[in-house]
């Protein structure tokens, strides 16, 4: 598609899946109709590849998409995915009607249920994609976009090590909606790179507490980081 293949993607992996959907409605496809290649996708979407594989995932999980047979699709389209895309829809538009503190306030929810049960029963090869993050996250010279990037992929890493594809579903669409705010937030800090080293701390520290198998040091630590960050009074 005219671009080289070591191009630098930014966006979320909400702005990915609901591109996905939206890809879906414009093309009229129906069942067994196959997606784009991931690659292609992700170039047509200006999204990674990575984040293309998490909103296919999430869509298969909802019902929406099935595995291609063959590496030249991302996904084929379900026999009856009408209902559940309708219902993704619909979430991704209602979402925008509430008040950012009433979605910040589930996603809080959200993300310490994620944690907890990440920290009773989390797969080994869940725990070394968080950890490739963190240490990602804590580099020096990391830029607020790719911070920004580095994030979203930590909180859905953390509810599909947590077994809870609904979470990742309903992150992902938060994530999308609360945007703005997060951008906001990196913007309002003065130094920088203290702040993302704070926050590369945080990070690994929920990480920690889901090692151990602590639930409970996992929900707090979580709660810590996103209150702290937002100015939410966890309650």
């Amino acid at each position: 598609m005219g671009q080289p293949d070591n191009v630098r993607y930014l966006g979320s992996p909400g702005q990915a899946l609901a591109g996905i959907q939206d890809w879906i409605v414009t093309a009229r496809l129906g069942a067994g109709d196959p997606l784009p290649a991931e690659r292609d996708l992700a170039r047509a979407l200006g999204v990674g590849p990575s984040h293309v594989r998490e909103g296919v995932r999430a869509l298969e999980a909802a019902g929406v998409l099935e595995p291609a047979d063959t590496g030249s699709a991302a996904a084929v389209v379900a026999g009856e995915p009408s209902g559940a895309l309708h219902k993704l829809l619909r979430l991704h538009l209602s979402l925008s009607r509430f008040a950012t503190g009433d979605l910040m306030s589930i996603r809080l929810e959200l993300e310490r249920s994620s944690a907890a049960r990440a920290a009773r029963g989390a797969a080994q090869e869940d725990l070394d994609q968080l950890r490739e993050v963190t240490g990602e996250m804590g580099r020096p010279g990391v830029t607020r976009a790719r911070f920004r990037e580095l994030d979203s992929g930590f909180h859905l890493g953390l509810a599909r090590a947590a077994h809870n594809d609904l979470a990742a579903v309903l992150l992902a669409s938060l994530g999308d909606a609360v945007g703005d705010e997060m951008i906001a937030g990196y913007a309002r800090t003065a130094d920088w790179p203290a702040t993302a080293r704070r926050l590369a701390t945080e990070h690994t520290w929920i990480l920690d507490a889901i090692e151990t198998g602590d639930p409970d040091r996992a929900s707090a630590e979580v709660t810590r980081h996103i209150a702290g960050f937002y100015g939410l009074r966890a309650g």
